[in-house]
This record gives structure tokens, sequence and C-alpha cells, in this order.
């Protein structure tokens, strides 16, 4: 993600925050009763919170190559060891993405950097040949086939 668009999200993020705040001290200020106005500042308060943790979710996302595997951190670490990748590759229907086909027929897409609006980055296949080569390479050190 670009740096203007995490700016952009953060932003929106803090402007839903504020205006959820601002209701709040209004009802709490306000003369009752306020009949209908908790449900508006529940669900005001409820996409705030919402829209949040999606931005938080987003901004957190980040992938590693480690000489054990490929990382993926985003609430939680994923360590996906070089030996359960079938193949790397880039996926022809969603720009920018890169997805491994695991041993146990699972597929995972990475989300990768983006170098400006929907473009993929240019470094991306050769990310994709560097995952593939450690995946090889991991193979033949365990002895298995690597033509697959």
């Amino acid at each position: 993600m670009t740096g203007w668009r995490r700016w952009l999200y953060v932003l929106l993020l803090v402007s839903f925050l504020a205006q959820a705040v601002n209701r709040l001290v209004d009802l709490l200020v306000g003369p009752p009763p306020h009949y209908g106005d908790g449900i508006f500042f529940a669900l005001a308060l409820l996409a705030a919170l919402a829209y949040g943790w999606m931005v938080v979710l987003y901004l957190r996302t980040r992938v590693t190559l480690t000489p054990e595997g490929v990382e993926v951190r985003s609430f939680r670490t994923k360590v996906i060891p070089y030996t359960e990748v079938e193949r790397a590759y880039r996926n022809r229907f969603s720009r920018g993405v890169v997805s491994l086909d695991l041993l146990d027929a699972t597929r995972i897409a990475l989300p990768a950097p983006v170098s400006g609006f929907k473009d993929a980055a240019p470094e991306l296949d050769e990310a994709v040949a560097l995952i593939q080569a450690r995946v090889d390479g991991a193979r033949a050190a365990a002895g298995e086939d690597v033509a697959g």
C-alpha cells in the first residue's frame, strides 16, 4: 500500500471516531429524553470500530521471506515452510497477488507490494522467482523430486 492511501485510511478512521465521540458528548450533555439517538450512536460507533479493525488488519499485514519459509504477519504470525510449498506463481486474475500452492492442496494468496494505482510492482516477478528457487532448494535438500 502506498503512503498516501495509508494516511487516507487513518484520516477516515480518525474522522469516524471523532464523530462518534462528538455524538456521545451530545447525548451525555443534552437534556433527556433521547429517544432513538442511542440506536444511531450505536450504529455509528459500530461502523467506526469495524472500519478501524479492517484498517489495522490491512496496514499490519506483511510478508517476509526467511531462511525457514514465508512469514505472513497479520494479527497472528504464520510461517509457511518452503518444504510445504508446491509452487509459487503470480495470480493471473488478480494483479499484484502472489499465490502459493501447498502440498496439502490448499492455496494461499499473499499480499504483494503495489508501485502505483493498480499496477503490480515490477519486482513482483523477481519475488516469485526467489520464492520458487527457495522452494526448489528446500525440496532438493529433502531429497524430493524438484521437476514437478
